[in-house]
């Protein structure tokens, strides 16, 4: 299969590439190839998605689009909107309007968990959207015209729940990690451990997008680890790898967000439920930093 996989030099782009050049031909969309470590059967291509795509530089044939790409300005409102706008959504119009016209029949855009509200009851994929900030409402407007495009391919929305993994920065998870090492305190909220989260290893992710490939899955599909876990437990896990004793701060009047999406679709997707436990992948995550 040719693909197209745009955003490839991304922290979940890099574990697709390295996952799946072994099976299809990729090309790589990528802000600068120079960082690019080469691989077997991938084709780097030099493109920022905050300029109007030039197709030139694309395939004219492709069978199916893995549309990673996003702003890196996802927590800088108001002054990155700009750049989230024209990478999250006129972006991703000039993909799938690469996409219609070069044959492609499937059309996978990675989406975020971020457009539900963390409230307490399990998120399903009919759950109300409640976007709290620019970049989620960037993110479910994405999806909304990744829909339009149906009648000329198949289309998938991916929201994706806190992945994790080895090279990973600047996210929950390995903030947590540098939190533990320096001896900072970590804010929990409430008294029952704080911010529940449900982190899935990068590596699973890739597995289950390559699953949604071969199926041509279409319509919404939440992806998320299969359990939940607080953030004091997250910090505690760290501190057994690195054997060192987490520091806390709590605040018991605030009430914690809660990510507890609805992974039935996801099981239905799935063959197995052999995920990479925590445990295990807070282990890699920390031992492996590339």
């Amino acid at each position: 299969m040719n693909l197209l996989i745009t955003g490839a030099n991304g922290f979940i782009g890099k574990a697709m590439l390295k996952q799946l050049q072994s099976e299809h031909r990729i090309y790589a969309l990528v802000r600068d190839s120079d960082s690019c470590i080469k691989l077997d059967n991938v084709e780097f291509i030099n493109h920022d998605l905050s300029c109007r795509l030039d197709t030139k530089v694309l395939p004219k044939k492709v069978d199916a689009v893995i549309h990673l790409a996003q702003s890196n300005q996802y927590r800088n409102f108001p002054d990155g909107m700009r750049d989230m706008a024209d990478v999250n959504i006129s972006g991703l119009v000039d993909v799938l309007e690469y996409a219609r016209n070069a044959s492609c029949q499937q059309f996978i855009n990675f989406s975020s968990g971020s457009v539900y509200s963390g409230a307490p009851e399990a998120q399903s994929e009919e759950s109300p959207i409640k976007p709290s900030g620019a970049y989620p409402l960037t993110k479910h407007i994405a999806e909304q015209i990744t829909d339009l495009y149906a009648e000329f391919f198949t289309t998938l929305n991916i929201r994706l729940f806190f992945p994790y993994g080895p090279g990973q920065q600047n996210m929950l998870i390995p903030n947590i990690i540098d939190s533990v090492k320096t001896g900072k305190a970590i804010g929990l909220q409430g008294n029952q451990g704080g911010l529940v989260v449900c982190p899935i290893y990068v590596d699973d992710v890739v597995s289950i997008c390559e699953i949604a490939l071969q199926k041509n899955t279409k319509g919404l599909i939440n992806v998320a680890g299969q359990k939940t876990i607080s953030l004091k437990q997250i910090a505690l896990e760290i501190g057994k790898v690195i054997d060192k004793e987490p520091v806390f701060s709590v605040d018991e009047e605030a009430t914690p967000a809660e990510f507890d999406p609805s992974l039935t679709r996801m099981s239905q997707l799935i063959t197995d439920d052999s995920f990479v436990n925590f445990t295990d992948g807070i282990r890699e995550t920390i031992n492996n930093k590339n």
